[in-house]
């Protein structure tokens, strides 16, 4: 549950309206799950990934938001400010992230 992608509120179905940034990094309301709540979703999902991986190599499957907060997490990064600048994965991308306690 944790990796579903970021809630957009209204904006949930609806065209891309946006610049690409925006949903990576807007607080804007209407309904947006914030940055600080995702990141803490991210947080939460990755301690449920941590207790697999101890039983072996895990393959994570997500969303472009949500997956970018994952890797900022998984990096160590504990405040937004700390985040690298947002990056948009492409379709079926794989990245390998290394977990920082």
């Amino acid at each position: 549950d944790e990796l579903r992608e970021r809630d957009l509120g209204k904006l949930v179905g609806g065209p891309k309206t946006h610049a690409t940034e925006w949903y990576y990094t807007s607080n804007d309301g209407e309904g947006v799950e914030s940055c600080e709540e995702l990141a803490e979703r991210m947080a939460k999902a990755l301690k449920k990934i941590d207790k697999l991986r101890r039983e072996g190599l895990v393959l994570v499957v997500g969303h472009g938001v949500s997956g970018f907060y994952l890797q900022q997490v998984a990096k160590g990064h504990k405040m937004i400010d700390e985040f690298d600048p947002p990056s948009q994965l492409g379709n079926a991308d794989v990245v390998r992230v290394h977990y920082k306690k």
